[in-house]
């Protein structure tokens, strides 16, 4: 198989590191929600536990 040349080497590095930033973007808006969703569910048990929370 031949070597892809210099430059289509290069523009697949870009999307490469172009695709791992998008990566990391929803990697942080996955962490923010999944805190997010476990404040609410501390918050919930505890207005549970607390006779607060009505059906």
């Amino acid at each position: 198989m031949p070597e892809p040349t210099i430059q289509i080497a290069l523009n697949i590095i870009k999307e490469i590191e172009s695709a791992l930033i998008v990566c990391d973007k929803m990697e942080g808006t996955i962490s923010d929600s999944m805190r997010q969703a476990d404040a609410l569910r501390r918050s919930i048990l505890e207005r549970d536990f607390e006779g607060k929370l009505t059906t």
